[in-house]
């Protein structure tokens, strides 16, 4: 099921399905359009209250997923920078190998960096800051503060990673595709009880449905989606950083 949500096969299909859907009503309206048992508009209202009111909480879900991926950016970019700034306390030497793991670090993320890429330039970083403390080339609190930085740089960045890979629950989608689909029938019994097919309507509720679960899908998908998490803050300190180094 998050394989086909996830797959470019999705909105083709649950547009067609609206579409059949709304068929399937308003023939049913045609075949009992005399019933009194149809009253409706109440009802119909109700449900599509609560259709709305699924689909803007799962909306405002994959905002705020989107807001804190982005977040985590910002804070591993100060994070680096903070790191940059408190190795100038550090020995010439010191100094000037950790800003180039630091840049190499950047220069990484800037592309496509692996797990296993992560972990050996997380080690290295680490490694190199904890030589440095236990050396004793620097005072306590300056060391703590590089220690500090650099856990809080690789902790950022998992945290990040493991962000990208959360998605809206899968019942939460698949509810929300079943509503549609109900709502696509009561519109289209709608217009059969009125003894007119009026395609106005059921095209702007195809319209709204349909990009509004697209936009959800893409917010919730960093990878494969129009909406990326924009690493721009990342890549402004990279070139900042080599141009200091030039």
């Amino acid at each position: 099921m998050r394989t086909f949500l996830e797959s470019a096969w999705f909105l083709p299909v649950f547009g067609l399905m609206l579409l059949l859907h709304f068929e399937l009503g308003y023939r049913l309206a045609l075949r009992q359009k005399t019933s009194p048992l149809y009253r409706g508009r109440p009802i119909e209202s109700a449900i599509i209250g609560l259709l709305s009111l699924l689909l803007g909480f799962t909306f405002n879900q994959a905002g705020q997923s989107y807001r804190e991926r982005l977040l985590l950016v910002h804070e591993e970019s100060d994070t680096v920078s903070q790191a940059y700034r408190v190795s100038e306390l550090l020995p010439k030497a010191e100094r000037k190998a950790l800003r180039a793991l630091l840049v190499e670090y950047l220069e990484a993320k800037s592309g496509d960096l692996g797990d296993r890429e992560a972990v050996g330039l997380h080690g290295r970083i680490f490694a190199h800051v904890l030589d440095i403390h236990h050396q004793g080339l620097v005072s306590e609190q300056v060391g703590l503060a590089l220690l500090q930085s650099v856990n809080r740089m690789i902790s950022l960045h998992f945290r990040g990673v493991y962000s990208r890979q959360e998605r809206v629950p899968i019942a939460v989608m698949a509810l929300l595709v079943m509503g549609s689909w109900s709502i696509s029938v009561m519109v289209g019994f709608a217009s059969g009880v009125n003894e007119r097919r009026s395609w106005v309507i059921p095209l702007v509720f195809f319209f709204l449905i349909t990009c509004t679960l697209a936009t959800i899908r893409d917010l919730d998908d960093p990878y494969g989606g129009w909406i990326r998490v924009d690493f721009s803050n990342l890549q402004d300190l990279l070139q900042i950083l080599q141009r200091m180094r030039a």
